[in-house]
This record gives structure tokens, sequence and C-alpha cells, in this order.
């Protein structure tokens, strides 16, 4: 059983389409981070 499954849903896009916003957030806030470090 996959994470998605487990989470209810068909496949890997629908995961993606309900909580790829929350990853590209982090990806900004992590960019950030490293960025004040420079």
């Amino acid at each position: 059983m996959t994470k998605s499954q487990i989470l209810g849903h068909k496949d890997i896009s629908m995961l993606i389409d309900v909580y790829g916003h929350t990853l590209e957030e982090k990806i900004s806030e992590e960019f950030m981070a490293v960025k004040s470090l420079l």
C-alpha cells in the first residue's frame, strides 16, 4: 500500500494536486534560510 492509497487518493498525482503547494512553500522557506547564511 502506498502513501497515496493510505491517504485515500487514487494515485500520486492526486496527492501532488492536493498537497503540492505545501511542498513549494517548504522549498522556498529552506532556500531563504540557506540564502540568509551566505
